[in-house]
């Protein structure tokens, strides 16, 4: 099971450890984010760090209609305990974790500050 909590502005998050081509590591807070049907959002310095290859970019549509371009990188996450190869996107803002990654899951939320924040593979 992965834990998180609730922290402010209601937002939940979860940490996740990502792994590199080269074996690099990194730990990352990210926020869950159903509205984002991805997999990952994270940033250039994380992406840096994991040392991932450039593939491609994507074409992706924002949450206010508008046509956006990503940059798009493969990077393998422990989830569940398991390695699992996912597309992780490159922008600025908070790592976010999206609805693609939680498929297949179960996720509980105490929804107050401090809250629990629990995601159990179905």
């Amino acid at each position: 099971m992965i834990r998180g909590r609730v922290g402010p502005g209601q937002r939940a998050f979860v940490e996740v450890t990502l792994r590199g081509g080269d074996g690099q590591q990194v730990s990352v807070e990210a926020v869950l984010d159903t509205g984002f049907e991805g997999y990952l959002i994270l940033t250039p310095d994380i992406i840096q760090r994991l040392g991932l290859d450039y593939p491609q970019g994507d074409s992706y549509i924002l949450a206010n209609g508008q046509p956006a371009q990503f940059p798009t990188y493969l990077a393998t996450v422990s989830w569940h305990d398991r390695p699992r190869l996912v597309l992780v996107l490159e922008s600025n803002g908070a790592p976010l974790l999206g609805a693609s990654m939680l498929w297949g899951s179960r996720v509980i939320l105490d929804m107050e500050e401090g809250g629990g924040v629990s995601i159990e593979e179905l």
